[in-house]
């Protein structure tokens, strides 16, 4: 008698260094000034953004990414060169989106922190984004 095997979406697994990794996802509106955890800390695990979209739903603010307890850049922003978004587009984009990367767009800095977004005004950004964890 044939052995089965439960299929799995394409969409819910990557390979990465060789090894099948389950793609997950996260969404929040976030609108606390300061810093906001996207991903909480997976013990031994960094992340790999694969994917992320950014939209501004009130004043415009300015945001970045970061590593829990880091100061380094993270998709090119950090403190000191964070990215703006305005709603009304007048000064900054109301939107900014990162499509699908298989080989991700940027990974935290350490493992067993979490990712997260700053903003500089508490003013509410929606933010969705897939990842993978990895070592």
């Amino acid at each position: 008698m044939p052995s089965y095997i439960p299929a799995v979406g394409q969409a819910d697994i990557a390979i990465h260094n060789g090894s099948r990794t389950e793609i997950k996802r996260f969404d929040a509106v976030v609108s606390a000034a300061g810093a906001n955890t996207l991903i909480a800390a997976v013990a031994g695990k960094k992340f790999l953004l694969r994917s992320l979209s950014l939209r501004a739903l009130g004043s415009p603010v300015a945001v970045h990414f970061k590593t829990q307890d880091s100061n380094a850049p993270l998709l090119g922003t950090d403190a000191a060169h964070p990215q703006a978004l305005d709603k009304t587009s007048t000064t900054a984009p109301a939107q900014i989106i990162l499509p699908s990367n298989s080989d991700g767009w940027a990974a935290t800095a350490a493992p067993n922190k979490a990712l997260e977004i700053v903003l500089g005004a508490a003013e509410a950004v929606a933010v969705l984004g897939s990842y993978i964890e990895i070592d």
